[in-house]
């Protein structure tokens, strides 16, 4: 039952918000229910040659690692694992969905609402329960039989890592409510001042102001069509308003409509997903904010987050300060340097980048010097990052009309730029080719541990897919392992509290750091 009253859904279900009222081990045909006396369920959970398979497997370790202290070791998740096996296909992946497609058995899940409303325990409940874990096993099994060849090491490491997923969620990051309230209003009042120069120059001649002495306009800029009819009126006709599209626009034109139309969206995502409504998510008893952390949502195999997602908090230092450590603690900040190029560098065999690797170059400035045939071009110099995105752009398997819209030149250069970069690393563009053809002919891609991703080979554009999901699939099962291994040493005395892409966020007493 719910301690504390809430209006969001996740925090119904908090450790520390809610409490434990049944568990079920099955055994064989045998299904054991407890309903008091948890504790008693330490020895089983904590020995690791007793192997445990679960759906979900993080909500159970982070109830049970904060209500009997206790870490579930040596565990298997169904849900992962129909993850892996679906990778690209499907994301359903629920307990009715699994005992449906294996077994061939029904589970009425609309019990389980029971459990979250805090009803008191009745036979039809504990029933579900009971069947809830008698299919986890056999569902285990067919998985195994049916699809589990070339996926043992990367499904090792998923089932290593749901531990460390459930100790990061419960962990959660200090969070500074006041400042993030100063900065939305501020933000929110920004976003009233571009609305009103919009509204003065909207394309219908609109400047009246409002009872409240504001400017007022006709025109509801949220409104995709209405936003198109005000640049249609000023001349502007785009095939879509998507900020890329904008954005493209605006570096070609600079256009002061559209950049207003693009300041006003960025100023909008600022007061709505990053607004007031983000406090909703700080919880009311650690005052720190807990995100969801998805193993296996992302195609290409990256942890995400959500109910917050801080793995996409803006870049600014006005948000991101607002993420503070414990009175006195630090945050310690750790990521690979160059970790996809370095991958497509060993994936290629590509001598000029492992050259350039082995040696220490800055592979970004290296290309840059290229770019611009001007080898006095150092760190510091804006062009480096235009380097930069060209190798990203390249890595991720872009072609030159994609590339025109990321660098911001035309499409003729764009082109040079594309050739000269296969001619500098002949082997990339080869490398490329040879995963589309293996993409068309097995309809899968796979990273270097073994993780695939299905791709529709029917889809124009897939090959860029496979290209990409070798490399940043790779570097997604880098991060993992290294979570494990840094979870491992950590004993307690420090937290892994985030993880973000190619980055870890540890937080640390100050003798620790």
């Amino acid at each position: 039952p719910n301690s504390v009253q809430t209006d969001n859904p996740k925090l119904r279900i908090d450790p520390r918000l809610s409490e434990i009222v049944l568990a079920q081990v099955a055994v064989g045909d045998d299904v054991y229910i407890l309903t008091r006396n948890f504790e008693s369920l330490k020895g089983l959970l904590e020995d690791p040659t007793v192997l445990k398979v679960i759906h979900s497997a993080s909500f159970e370790c982070k109830h049970l690692l904060w209500s009997i202290k206790s870490e579930i070791r040596n565990l298997v998740d169904v849900a992962i694992l129909e993850g892996l096996i679906e990778a690209g296909r499907s994301r359903k992946r629920g307990l009715k969905l699994l005992a449906e497609k294996y077994l061939g058995v029904k589970i009425d899940k609309e019990v389980r609402e029971l459990f979250v409303q805090g009803r008191k325990l009745n036979r039809g409940m504990i029933e579900y329960a009971a069947k809830d874990a008698q299919v986890l096993v056999p569902i285990y099994q067919r998985q195994q039989e049916k699809y589990y060849e070339g996926l043992d090491k990367v499904a090792a490491v998923e089932f290593a890592l749901v531990p460390v997923v459930a100790r990061m969620e419960l962990e959660g990051i200090g969070f500074d409510r006041e400042a993030w309230l100063s900065l939305a209003q501020k933000n929110q009042g920004a976003l009233q001042k571009i609305r009103e120069r919009l509204s003065r120059d909207d394309g219908n001649g609109v400047g009246r102001l409002n009872m409240f002495g504001a400017v007022a306009s006709s025109v509801n800029f949220n409104s995709r069509d209405q936003k198109e009819k005000v640049l249609q009126a000023h001349g502007i006709d785009l095939p879509d308003l998507r900020y890329p599209t904008l954005l493209e626009y605006y570096q070609k034109t600079k256009n002061k409509l559209v950049r207003l139309l693009l300041l006003y969206a960025t100023y909008q995502k600022a007061t709505g997903t990053y607004g007031e409504e983000f406090l909703r998510h700080v919880n009311p008893v650690t005052r720190r904010i807990h995100q969801s952390i998805n193993q296996i949502n992302a195609r290409t195999g990256r942890l995400s987050g959500d109910s917050p997602n801080l793995m996409n908090i803006p870049k600014s230092d006005k948000f991101r300060g607002c993420f503070v450590p414990r009175a006195g603690w630090k945050f310690v900040i750790a990521d690979y340097s160059a970790q996809e190029y370095r991958i497509l560098a060993e994936q290629c065999e590509e001598p000029a980048m492992m050259k350039a690797f082995e040696q220490g170059i800055d592979i970004h400035l290296a290309v840059a010097r290229m770019l611009f045939r001007d080898q006095t071009i150092e760190k510091s110099d804006v062009r480096r990052d235009q380097g930069k995105n060209l190798n990203f752009g390249m890595v991720y398997g872009m072609g030159p009309k994609k590339l025109s819209n990321s660098l911001g030149c035309s499409l003729s250069e764009a082109k040079e730029l594309h050739a000269g970069y296969l001619k500098m690393f002949s082997r990339v563009g080869e490398w490329q080719r040879q995963w589309g053809e293996f993409a068309s002919k097995n309809g899968y891609v796979m990273t270097m541990l073994g993780r695939r991703r299905y791709l529709d080979t029917d889809v124009m554009g897939y090959e860029r897919e496979a290209c990409n999901t070798p490399n940043q699939g790779t570097a997604a099962d880098m991060l993992k392992i290294a979570a494990i291994k840094i979870n491992k040493k950590l004993n307690g005395s420090a937290n892994l509290v985030n993880v973000i892409h190619d980055e870890v966020v540890i937080e640390c007493p100050p003798d620790d750091v």
